[in-house]
């Protein structure tokens, strides 16, 4: 499933208003290009800010690329309790439409990077991107921050 044909979501929670319309053009470029290099299989923790922006964007891009699929990673089990109501959040309704949970129990980093070939990240300030680059020496970094 996962490989050279991965991407993983990696950024901030908030994304200031004034540059919203600029990052999401930014990423649905990033993952034009990536899906036509081969990139399938995106991989997101469902976190509110960057990384449910970028999921959202895979929903909605499923409709164009048929083959590409959205993979929620999730810290335990716990998370897929039944729920008693309907969800409230986002991460929680993205279980019905992802096309695969995961859940791992080594630290989410670690797991991605092992899997993953690419990084679509959303890093405005470069200290906290230096600070990442040892943790992403073996992907191929996309910053929608500055780039694209």
């Amino acid at each position: 499933m996962h490989g050279r044909n991965a991407c993983f979501f990696m950024g901030r929670r908030r994304i200031e208003a004034a540059k919203i319309e600029i990052v999401v053009k930014r990423l649905n470029r990033a993952i034009d290009i990536l899906v036509s290099n081969g990139i399938t299989n995106f991989l997101t923790f469902g976190e509110r800010g960057f990384d449910t922006l970028a999921a959202s964007l895979i929903l909605i891009k499923r409709e164009k690329f048929n083959d590409i699929k959205l993979v929620l990673i999730r810290r335990s089990s716990a998370y897929l309790r039944p729920f008693i109501t309907a969800p409230s959040t986002l991460p929680e309704r993205m279980l019905f439409d992802v096309d695969r949970v995961v859940c791992i129990s080594e630290r989410r980093d670690t797991y991605v990077t092992k899997r993953a070939s690419a990084c679509i990240a959303y890093m405005p300030n470069q200290l906290g991107l230096v600070m990442r680059r040892k943790m992403l020496k073996e992907c191929f970094l996309i910053n929608v921050a500055h780039t694209v």
